[in-house]
């Protein structure tokens, strides 16, 4: 059986808020159905409220009761949205220039790693140049950062930190 009658139908009571003309705080006693609108953003109901948001009551009452209203948000500043499905371990990317739309990139955490990416914390040295006319082609070797260089007629190694 639904709790709610017709006489329980939606009825605006005010704006909550601190400017001129506004109700302060919900009141104490309340019937089912009061609504208020939100005009100063604030903690109503024991819930942070932004401008705009709407707070209905659902259970009539003679005391302060928070359990008694619900807040209907409108204005939800900084949401981030995502698709309605997700695929575990995949990295979310955004899409779009708002910064709050969240795709799937379709790129796996420690496994797939895109063609065209570049890690340039790791690129020490020139990977190619030239030494007395000849082209070399230069390769770390090792975690002391060695290097290999690899001359058209010749390999070297030079050791030592780069």
């Amino acid at each position: 059986m639904n709790a709610f009658t017709a006489n329980d139908a939606m009825v605006f009571k005010g704006v909550l808020g601190t400017e001129s003309g506004m109700v302060e705080t919900l009141p104490t006693t309340h019937s089912q159905g009061w609504t208020y609108k939100v005009g100063t953003a604030g903690t109503y109901a024991g819930q942070v409220c932004e401008v705009g948001d709407t707070i209905y009551c659902v259970t009539d009452g003679t005391a302060a009761n928070n359990a008694h209203w619900v807040i209907l948000q409108t204005n939800v500043d900084g949401i981030v949205i995502g698709p309605a499905t997700s695929t575990a371990d995949h990295i979310a990317t955004f899409t779009g220039t708002t910064g709050k739309v969240i795709k799937d990139s379709g790129f796996t955490i420690g496994t797939s790693v895109p063609a065209n990416a570049v890690f340039t914390d790791t690129n020490k040295y020139h990977k190619t140049g030239s030494w007395s006319g000849l082209t070399y082609t230069a390769q770390a070797v090792n975690s002391a950062d060695e290097l290999k260089f690899t001359i058209p007629s010749a390999t070297t190694s030079v050791a030592g930190a780069v």
